[in-house]
C-alpha cells in the first residue's frame, strides 16, 4: 500500500512506522502526489532548539542543488526545513507544491525570489536564536498554516 495512503487512513505499514509528520500531512489540503522513499528516525523541525550555522548552511545548500536542475520547491518554509538531531543530517521537506521549470526566464525569476524568502527566513531565525526568542521567524512558522 502506498505510504501516503497509508498515513491519511492513519494506519501504518507492516513494519509499523508512520513518520512523526503524519498529523500534518493528514490535514493537508493537497491530494498526495509523491511516495515517501525514506524513513528517517528522530527528524525534527528546524527552529530555535535545533538551529545551528552548519545546518543552516546544509539547507541553502539543499535549495541551490534543487534550483539547478530547474525545480521549484514553492513551500521553503522554516518549518518544512527538518534535522536529524543524533547525524545532524538536513532534509527538506513538504514538496506537494514543487514545479519543474525548463528555463522559461519568468520561471528562474520565481526560484530567484523563493531563494530570496530563503535567505531572509534564515537570517530571520539566526537573529532570533541570537536572542533566545523567535520573534523575527515567527511569520515564516505560524502565517501559512
Amino acid at each position: 500500500m502506498c505510504v501516503a495512503l497509508l498515513l491519511r487512513s492513519g494506519r501504518t505499514n507492516r513494519r509499523k512506522i508512520v513518520p512523526t509528520f503524519s498529523e500534518a500531512a493528514l490535514k493537508d489540503k493537497q491530494l498526495p502526489n509523491a511516495v515517501l522513499i525514506e524513513y528517517i528516525p528522530d527528524l525534527h523541525r528546524i527552529n530555535l532548539s535545533t538551529y545551528s550555522d552548519h545546518r543552516m548552511v546544509g539547507f541553502c545548500t539543499i535549495l541551490e542543488k534543487i534550483y539547478a536542475v530547474g525545480i521549484y520547491h514553492g513551500n521553503p518554509y522554516p518549518r518544512n526545513m527538518t534535522v536529524q538531531t543524533s547525524t545532524n543530517r538536513v532534509v527538506c521537506i513538504d514538496f506537494d507544491l514543487a514545479q519543474t521549470f525548463s528555463g522559461n526566464r519568468l520561471d528562474w525569476q520565481r526560484m530567484k525570489d523563493e531563494k530570496f524568502m530563503v535567505d531572509e527566513s534564515c537570517e530571520d531565525l539566526t537573529e532570533d536564536f541570537k536572542e533566545g526568542k523567535l520573534s523575527r521567524g515567527w511569520y515564516y512558522y505560524y502565517k501559512y498554516l
